[in-house]
């Protein structure tokens, strides 16, 4: 995973400002229209960019544009098929940027690129700026970030708590703030960096340490009073609020009693997995709950409706704002869905 950029940057980082550049393009020509989409493999990415088209990546299908009413597919890139799509995002330019499990591709309104080019800066620069993209880097203790074109590595500050563990560190969430804050869930916890500190929330800082619970987030979202939510499977929902720490699971009697408070099945009407966090344009927030379906918060009380369909295993897995506010739910089968009037309809 990720094999050909982590070679590129560990040979360009041995001298300052030393760039390795390997890309390649195609034409797709062997790109195909269809009235519906042909993802058998499950949808693992929506994206809307900024000409109002609709950007799906598959499982192991490619992608896939949706623009008035056709889709357009992507699905093979220099005669090899293009591996699981895990983000999308668009630049400043209006550049496609599409990761996938192997890497990154550019799509610059014609052709598709395959962009392998790691910039190595010494010493290492984490000061967020506007229009910075930002993408996680597997199981790596780091991230990506892309600014005017240019793709670079930015491993953690070490050394970090439980480091032993590989994968502890691997991004599960990120959250872009005021000011250009930037906030990454882990599974041992959340980064937060804006102008020169990182901020590191994790047991220690909840107050967990010693105690039956553990942090194993999976969401974070920064709300329009900035506010931090965190969405932990297991512990639930915490927020910061300002310098405070809050259980809010535990504050509106959302934990079952006698829970373990970890990854183990919860009963209904409890919010204890939090996987999806989103805010409408009415301020209203939304969390996804693995076990219990989906919850809205107007700033006072919960409202839940149970998703329920024919696999016992499908439950909402991401919540997207698209540009005009409307929410879209992914669900971990693949499907993306519209939440209207109380009810959940297939949308792709």
């Amino acid at each position: 995973m990720y094999l050909f950029l982590f070679c590129a940057f560990l040979n360009g980082s041995c001298s300052q400002h030393r760039e390795t550049e390997i890309s390649q393009s195609t034409s797709i020509a062997n790109r195909t229209s269809m009235d519906s989409i042909d993802f058998h493999s499950g949808i693992t990415v929506i994206y809307q960019d900024k000409k109002g088209r609709y950007w799906m990546g598959s499982k192991t299908e490619g992608l896939a544009l949706y623009q008035d009413s056709t889709y357009q597919y992507f699905k093979e890139f220099s005669g090899q098929a293009i591996s699981e799509i895990v983000a999308i995002q668009e630049d400043d330019n209006q550049d496609i940027w599409i990761q996938s499990t192997e890497g990154f591709y550019i799509f610059d309104g014609a052709d598709l690129h395959a962009k392998s080019s790691i910039k190595a800066f010494q010493p290492i620069n984490w000061t967020p700026k506007e229009g910075d993209l930002w993408f996680g880097a597997g199981t790596k203790p780091g991230v990506f970030r892309v600014r005017k074109g240019q793709l670079v590595y930015l491993p953690f500050p070490t050394p970090l708590p439980n480091s032993q563990n590989y994968n502890v560190y691997s991004v599960t969430s990120i959250a872009l703030g005021k000011n250009n804050r930037i906030w990454l869930g882990t599974y041992a916890g959340v980064l937060g960096f804006n102008d020169q500190e990182f901020d590191l929330i994790n047991n220690q800082t909840l107050g967990l340490e010693g105690s039956k619970m553990s942090v194993h987030v999976r969401s974070v979202y920064e709300d329009s009073k900035e506010r931090l939510w965190i969405g932990n499977n297991g512990i639930g929902l915490w927020v910061k609020d300002g310098n405070s720490f809050i259980d809010f699971s535990q504050k509106y009697h959302l934990v079952p009693e006698n829970s373990e408070r970890n990854g183990k099945y919860s009963p209904k009407q409890t919010l204890e997995h939090v996987f999806a966090i989103a805010q409408d344009n009415d301020d209203n927030l939304w969390f996804s709950d693995r076990d219990t379906g989906l919850w809205k918060f107007n700033g006072e009380v919960f409202e839940n409706t149970p998703f329920t369909t024919s696999s016992q295993h499908e439950f909402i897995f991401k919540i997207y704002k698209d540009r005009i506010g409307k929410l879209w739910f992914l669900s971990s089968m693949g499907i993306v869905y519209e939440f209207t009037n109380g009810t959940f309809s297939k949308r792709f």
